[in-house]
């Protein structure tokens, strides 16, 4: 089909509708995760604590995605507030989404001493130390990261509800790729590494003497909530490998979006499909978290009921009053 019969104001519609509807629907089940993390207390360990930074990172992203939808829908019609729009919110959703999946990354690690390395003097005397050092460079390498490349992006001209990057030249495409690599590439090992070594680990070990009904019922749980955080992880590995294949392709050719769109059209559909799940893995986490954890998944169940309840005490229903027909 050639470039010149597709309308893409309605491709950009269709994305803005969609995205906009469940980005509101992703900010409201991220909410809820956060009352969740914080008011019960059995989430007050370190790998809960990491879990939330994510959602909290979700939620400031949802916020961001209102903004770029808005444009999507052609709410806005100046080329600089377009561009100021597009700057924000493409920084705001890699910066969270990076710091979401570097955070993940420091789960499988921390799981990864906790299960095979137990032992290890280090990270049992400094566990803590570390963790707040790491989680203080990937909150720092996941805001740095960004600011290279995105000062580039901005509206297009000729396209306004095209958010594109306008001059991908010089050392433009070095930091898309240092970017990448820092964000998922790195990471993605990172996770894909310490989970294999855990599965090994747990197919391996024999606990030494008679095991308890206690004991056995613990180490259940433990398998269990291993197999919940990789789900977690290998739903983000993979949804996250086509837009960064998608972008390092992108650096290497130094072809902007407008480009591609003019020589496929094809190829820049799917560029917008690549990076609409990306945009929409936090929207879709809260539902991974709650699909895989079972701790969060009877929480959220507990706190639906609570609210149910004490919204029914609020309201409620009117007596209904009888009148005796022998007094009409």
């Amino acid at each position: 089909m050639a470039n010149q019969t597709i309308d893409y104001g309605r491709i950009y519609t269709f994305f803005g509708v969609i995205g906009s509807t469940l980005t509101g629907i992703g900010f409201t089940s991220n909410l809820i995760l956060s009352y969740t993390f914080l008011t019960d207390k059995y989430f007050r360990k370190v790998t809960y604590y990491l879990m939330f930074i994510c959602v909290i990172s979700d939620v400031i992203a949802n916020i961001s995605l209102f903004f770029g939808y808005a444009v999507l829908l052609k709410q806005v019609d100046h080329v600089d507030v377009a561009s100021a729009i597009c700057r924000t919110v493409l920084f705001i959703v890699f910066t969270s989404y990076g710091i979401s999946f570097m955070n993940l990354a420091l789960i499988a690690v921390d799981r990864y001493f906790v299960v095979v390395r137990p032992l290890s003097l280090f990270y049992r005397y400094y566990k803590k130390r570390f963790l707040i050092f790491s989680e203080t460079c990937i909150l720092a390498l996941g805001t740095i990261i960004n600011l290279p490349g995105h000062y580039k992006m901005a509206a297009h001209k000729k396209d306004l509800r095209l958010c594109d990057s306008f001059n991908i030249t010089g050392m433009t495409p070095v930091f898309m790729i240092i970017s990448s690599t820092v964000r998922f590439i790195i990471p993605s090992m990172t996770i894909i590494i310490c989970y294999w070594r855990i599965i090994i680990h747990q197919r391996n070990y024999v606990r030494p003497g008679r095991q308890t009904k206690d004991q056995l019922d613990i180490e259940l749980k433990k398998r269990r909530h291993i197999q919940a955080l990789m789900g977690i992880s290998a739903f983000n590995v993979l949804n996250t490998w086509p837009f960064t294949a998608f972008y390092i392709g992108q650096a290497i050719t130094g072809k902007s979006l407008y480009q591609i769109r003019t020589e496929s059209s094809a190829l820049f559909v799917l560029s917008l499909i690549s990076l609409s799940v990306i945009s929409n893995i936090t929207i879709l986490n809260p539902f991974i978290y709650v699909k895989f954890d079972r701790n969060i998944r009877a929480s959220v169940l507990r706190n639906k009921k609570r609210i149910w309840a004490s919204l029914s005490c609020s309201h409620p229903h009117p007596k209904i009053k009888f009148i005796d027909s022998s007094h009409s």
